[in-house]
């Protein structure tokens, strides 16, 4: 026989870059995916939505996606606009920051179900501001990776840099995925998400 257990919730962060080489297209494609990302939540998962060019704002921290999550994550994805610089590692760090915050008040929960907690990135990675090296973000994104916070990248754009982008997926637990249509971008991370979340089977007698 076997018996499944619920499949655990999200604790996700979309971290949008919203820097002047997004504008147009890339910066329009990374919205759409992420509100379509968003609008496969449910109401037991937990959503950050963070930006960022040369400064980063956290417009939603880590809020519940029942119906006015939802609405309120929406909200905010459709009023960004690209800016100015691009400051990549400190848009990512300020992700994982409101995942992390997520994870410790869950942890003082008894009995709370454990939460799958993941960082997606959507950037054309042209970092010019912050951390730039590889080799540091790669180090943060291990350390991340051994509490149990996961990160993941999209390039988004025909021309993006995947050397930033590259290093925080590979040391971070996760994959660098590259599509140019919001649904390929969707598609390709859900089944991620999926599998990060995925039912435990247990085989019984």
């Amino acid at each position: 026989l076997q018996s499944q257990r619920p499949k655990a919730p999200l604790n996700l962060a979309l971290v949008i870059d919203a820097s002047g080489s997004m504008a147009g297209e890339p910066i329009a494609a990374a919205k759409e995916a992420a509100r379509l990302l968003a609008a496969n939540l449910g109401a037991d998962d937990r959503l950050s939505v963070v930006s960022f060019d040369s400064r980063v704002q956290v417009h939603v921290d880590g809020r519940r996606q029942d119906a006015a999550g939802r609405a309120a994550a929406a909200a905010a994805i459709d009023r960004l606009e690209a800016g100015s610089s691009t400051d990549l590692g400190a848009g990512w760090l300020r992700g994982c920051a409101c995942v992390a915050e997520v994870m410790e008040k869950q942890a003082s929960r008894p009995g709370a179900a454990g939460l799958r907690n993941r960082v997606v990135v959507l950037s054309d990675g042209q970092a010019n501001l912050g951390i730039q090296e590889p080799d540091e973000l790669s180090r943060h994104a291990a350390e991340l990776r051994a509490r149990g916070l996961l990160s993941t990248a999209v390039g988004i754009g025909e021309s993006y840099s995947d050397t930033q982008l590259e290093a925080i997926a590979a040391s971070g637990g996760g994959r660098l995925h590259h599509a140019t249509l919001p649904q390929e971008i969707v598609e390709l991370v859900l089944g991620e998400l999926e599998e990060l979340r995925a039912t435990v089977i247990e085989s019984c007698d």
